[in-house]
């Protein structure tokens, strides 16, 4: 059976784990999703997430390099992204991201 309320994270950074933890702590979705290029970085956090909750209802938690994992999400969390440099503007930092 499909979730119903299947959430994707896409890059599993600090924001994407704050965005992630803060999902399964409000019990927003019955499936999450994680993806990220970093696949050991990725297998880890997924691995603290499971683990970690134990002792919330806890959802289906899975991950992947692949965007197949997002299939049927009601909704996708972007937080993947490069660092802004020390002086660059938000606006430039938008630029290095879009190309």
């Amino acid at each position: 059976e499909p979730a119903r309320n299947k959430v994707t994270v896409v890059g599993v950074g600090q924001v994407g784990m704050a965005c992630a933890v803060s999902i399964l702590l409000r019990e927003l979705a019955d499936e999450l999703a994680l993806v990220d290029v970093m696949e050991d970085k990725l297998k880890g956090e997924m691995m603290d997430l499971q683990h970690g909750s134990l002792f919330l209802k806890t959802p289906k938690i899975v991950a992947s390099k692949g965007y197949s994992v997002t299939a049927n999400s009601r909704i996708v969390v972007v937080t993947a992204g490069v660092r802004q440099q020390e002086g660059e503007s938000r606006l430039n930092l938008v630029q290095r991201n879009v190309n």
